[in-house]
This record gives C-alpha cells, structure tokens and sequence, in this order.
C-alpha cells in the first residue's frame, strides 16, 4: 500500500483526511462531536518521561481530555482498503474521484469516552490517598523527569490507588451506554479488535464493487457513497449495543457487578465486556485492591499524572 494513505487522503471529492481544525471539504471532526460530550468532564492526559524538557512536561501537564471523536470507519481503514484497492485496482478511471464522501461528517463521528473518564468517575479524583502515598508519588514523578521510565511505586501505594474505588453515589456517567475507546479499537482479528472487524467489511465493499464492475453493473459501481454511509450507521450502532446489551445492561452497571465479586455477582468476572469495542473482548481482571494488571496500571498512571512536577 502507498505510504501516502496511510494518515487519509483526498481523491477530488473523497475526503479521509482528519486534520485538525478542519479538512479541506469545511468538516471538523472533533466539533461535531463535542456536543455529544458536554457533561463528560476532562481529566489530565497522561505524561510523557521519555524527554527532559521542562518546557515539554508543562505543556503535558495542561493537556486535558475531554473526549475521543472517533470515527466510525477510521481513517486507518478507508486508507488501507478502500483508497488502496481502488488506487490498484481501478487507475483509469478511479471509483472514488467521482465519490462525493468525506470521512469528518457528523454521521461518521461518534464521541466516545476513554478510561480516563471511567476512572476520574469512580475515583473522586483520589480524594482518600493518604498524605504518605501522595509524598510517594510526588517523589518518584520528580525523580522520573528526564529518564526513559518512570520510578515504580510500591506495592502499597499501588494498592492504595487501586481501592480508590466508588460507585459515584450510584450515580451513572453520562458516557454509560458506549464503550472505552481505548479498549480494543485495535486487534490481531476481527473479532478481538475494532479496526480489524472494520477493514474485513470494507473488503466484502471492495470485492462486491470489483464484481460489479466486472458485470459492468454502473449502479452497483455507483453506490459507493451509500455503502460507506450505510456501514458508519451500523457501526455506531454496534458499538453503543456492545455497552448495553452484554453481561449488563450499562458500563456503570458493569461497572458495579465488578466491584460487588462474584460472592455477591455471578457474573462479576464478565464485568469488562460491556466496556470494550471488540466483538469478543480481551479479559480484564477488576483493580479493587489489586497492584498488578492493565486496568490497575491505568489507575496509577492518572493519578501519577495528577501529580506530576510543575
């Protein structure tokens, strides 16, 4: 595939160019979104140790998340199939230069909330970290700036993080009914990762156009435009059914058949399935009190990030 897809292109009206501030058609995919997360908060992205930079980390430091537009057929997907195929396949003439379809339009976006939010939520912000723990955290975040790693916590200041768990007053996050968007957006296949499950349906569009043209079908040839459109909707559609139509019926019910165990929730260990974009979700062990493990990592990671260096 050309180098040249691989951040989306434009071919005369076919736009899968995610720029920010806009794309040349007049769409900003991140605008068209925002409305949809309002009420979500922000929290603080996490930092980066890999560069000494004062200046660097400063600038980290404000970056705060609010939410992910994400985009229902991802750039990464109509590069590597659709523009790639036809740039192979279909030269003289090109399918899709006379394609009207912009990949930033409002009903290809859905914003999406990542773990950040899902922790921020339960946390209260880590309001109940002891003063010893938080003097630990500030202490390695200092002693971590300029090294390519950061300083490991210990396991009780881990454990402490990890417990800083609540169910929010029982009170649902207004992100409820959609999964993490940085969990299982990508995959080895289709059925554990969001982009695979994407590119293998927009093979089946490219296969069916091939054939068409092959029968010199000029409709089916045609309708390109409607078959992306008609795919976008399904996958939003997807996507919020996985968050409410799996073990549970809400992340934030899953949420609290997590906490409860499985002394009180027979299905407490499937609590994750409700948060992951993939078809069969990755398992994911829940951090209440644990110090191991990717979510309890995702724990540490925004607390330490609360209290980097100024």
């Amino acid at each position: 595939m050309s180098n040249k897809h691989r951040r989306g292109s434009t071919t005369n009206n076919f736009c899968s160019v995610a720029a920010a501030g806009g794309c040349s058609c007049g769409n900003d995919y991140v605008k068209v979104c925002k409305g949809e997360a309002s009420d979500w908060g922000s929290y603080p992205q996490k930092f980066s140790v890999r560069n000494a930079s004062t200046r660097l980390i400063e600038s980290l430091r404000k970056n705060q998340r609010s939410f992910e537009a994400h985009h229902a057929l991802p750039v990464a997907c109509i590069s590597e199939v659709i523009q790639a195929w036809d740039e192979k396949a279909n030269t003289s003439p090109s399918v899709i230069s006379g394609t009207k379809w912009c990949i930033n339009t409002k009903d290809n976006m859905i914003a999406m909330p990542m773990w950040g939010h899902t922790i921020m939520w339960y946390t209260d912000c880590f309001s109940e970290v002891s003063e010893e723990v938080l003097a630990e955290i500030v202490s390695k975040n200092e002693s971590s700036v300029g090294n390519k790693a950061l300083s490991k916590l210990s396991a009780e200041a881990k454990r402490q993080l990890s417990s800083q768990l609540s169910d929010a007053g029982d009170t649902a996050p207004p992100f409820k009914d959609l999964p993490q968007h940085n969990y299982s957006h990508t995959g080895r296949s289709a059925d554990t990762g969001y982009n695979q499950e994407v590119i293998q349906k927009l093979e089946r569009i490219a296969l069916n156009i091939e054939a068409a043209q092959e029968a010199h079908d000029t409709d089916k040839i045609d309708s390109i435009k409607g078959k992306l459109e008609s795919l976008s909707k399904k996958m939003k559609k997807t996507l919020k059914k996985r968050a409410t139509s799996r073990v549970y019926n809400s992340t934030h019910e899953a949420w609290k058949g997590g906490m409860k165990g499985v002394d009180e929730d027979s299905n407490s260990s499937k609590w994750y399935q409700n948060f992951s974009m993939a078809d069969e979700p990755p398992k994911m062990t829940f951090p209440l009190g644990k110090v191991s493990g990717s979510m309890a990592k995702k724990i540490e990671d925004l607390a330490r990030s609360m209290w980097m260096p100024s």
